[in-house]
């Protein structure tokens, strides 16, 4: 409205006011001019013509007295009733749609979270597992994984599907390394190994690793994809182009950026 002009804005206070007091609202359904005046707002045309008549007698007192009381009694108490079955339908309507838990998920308990990256039927519903860390003011979860890394990202709860209370044994969460990228594998189908590239190691750390070492299968699904990016499928089309594995150069590590958020969580929950 007021295209980049804002200090025009006081030019626009009447009309957005009328507009405002004028819309009907979804809560009770009555303009909040009508609510507070008991009366329909005067349209919007030209009075300057219209010739204005006096009441013939004065203002009776005790009449508007009993109007007012009566609107207190019947119109408030219907309004108040109509904006109750607004809310009590909007929240069932709200349950319905959403996972809503009562009491959350136990810190330090073990869960797997939706793979919103999914594309296709084979990929899996879930990943993880991941173990609870805290909450953010907003009821999303702050997780982290095996390396006791953060995610990247808070979780809402309808994204997560709980494993266990007693969290993830102490015997998983070590000697757990990130993978960078798979090389090569060997043997045949399904008793493959594969040629493991690990983060923040040289290339005399490769090792061979059967499937059942990894946490997902997206480092597995992303290696096929660029061994085959050249084949054609089954069906004669060309495959589908595999993801980059480059990795950026960041100015902090994974670790460093964990350490660092867990500061901040510590100084917020000390205050």
């Amino acid at each position: 409205m007021l295209e980049g002009r804002t200090e025009n804005w006081n030019l626009y206070l009447d009309g957005t006011a009328y507009c405002l007091n004028c819309h009907k609202s979804r809560l009770h359904g009555m303009m909040p001019f009508v609510v507070v005046f008991a009366r329909l707002p005067n349209e919007l045309k030209d009075y300057s013509q219209v010739k204005a008549v006096l009441p013939d007698q004065e203002i009776d007192v005790k009449t508007l007295k009993k109007k007012i009381k009566r609107i207190d009694k019947i119109l408030v108490p219907a309004i108040r009733e109509q904006i109750v079955k607004t809310k009590e339908a909007d929240n069932a309507y709200f349950r319905k749609r959403h996972k809503i838990l009562e009491k959350p998920f136990p810190i330090g308990s073990s869960v797997m979270i939706k793979n919103v990256d999914k594309n296709k039927k084979t990929d899996p519903n879930y990943e993880g597992p991941f173990s609870v860390y805290g909450y953010t003011k907003n009821g999303s979860y702050i997780l982290q994984d095996k390396s006791n890394a953060f995610l990247s990202r808070d979780i809402p709860t309808s994204h997560i599907k709980l494993i266990s209370e007693d969290g993830i044994p102490t015997e998983e969460k070590q000697n757990v390394y990130v993978v960078q990228s798979i090389l090569n594998h060997s043997g045949e189908a399904p008793n493959h190994k594969y040629l493991v590239r690990w983060e923040g190691y040289d290339s005399s750390w490769d090792s061979w690793e059967p499937p059942s070492m990894f946490d997902g299968t997206e480092a597995i699904a992303t290696y096929w994809a660029r061994r085959n990016a050249v084949q054609p499928s089954s069906e004669g089309k060309k495959q589908k182009l595999p993801k980059i594995v480059n990795k950026r150069k960041v100015e902090s590590s994974r670790q460093e950026k964990s350490v660092r958020r867990k500061a901040r969580i510590a100084a917020i929950t000390s205050k």
